[in-house]
């Protein structure tokens, strides 16, 4: 009997965690979606701005 209240409690804890850490991955990729599409003309500006075209454009997540 307690092998089978450890199955039960170690499914249900794997699924809460997989939820988990569905909803952390969806708010990371909305997050960097965000930030790209609001920053998209400043952050073109500010590689335009850079002399001899160098990569200084850095990513910033909320």
């Amino acid at each position: 009997m307690g092998l089978i209240n450890v199955d039960l409690y170690s499914r249900q804890l794997l699924g809460v965690l997989t939820i988990v850490a569905a909803f952390i991955t969806l708010v990371s990729f909305s997050g960097i979606i965000g930030t790209a599409s609001n920053n998209r003309l400043r952050y073109s500006a500010y590689w335009d701005a850079q002399p001899n075209g160098s990569h200084n454009v850095t990513w910033s997540l909320p």
